[in-house]
């Protein structure tokens, strides 16, 4: 689970990624109250290039300059 997660920039090339999840998370006020906004991941200029991202969920996520060339992305919402 890796919901809410800053991962710009990074080189994941060849991950192992079945079933992640890179969704957002709901922000709270400091008193614990939900705030109606959320955090998305944010996977800006990521290398997954030959990845297994099968039935992983990316929502809203941040994904300009996202790098999937030969990935598995069967089932992926990508």
């Amino acid at each position: 689970v890796l919901d809410g997660a800053n991962l710009a920039g990074a080189v994941l090339l060849r991950c192992k990624a079945r079933g992640a999840r890179f969704l957002s998370v709901p922000l709270r006020d400091p008193a614990g109250k939900y705030t109606g906004r959320t955090w998305p991941a944010n996977l800006s200029r990521v290398n997954l290039n030959e990845s297994d991202l099968r039935g992983s969920r990316f929502g809203d996520a941040r994904r300009d300059g996202l790098q999937t060339i030969g990935a598995n992305t069967a089932g992926c919402d990508i």
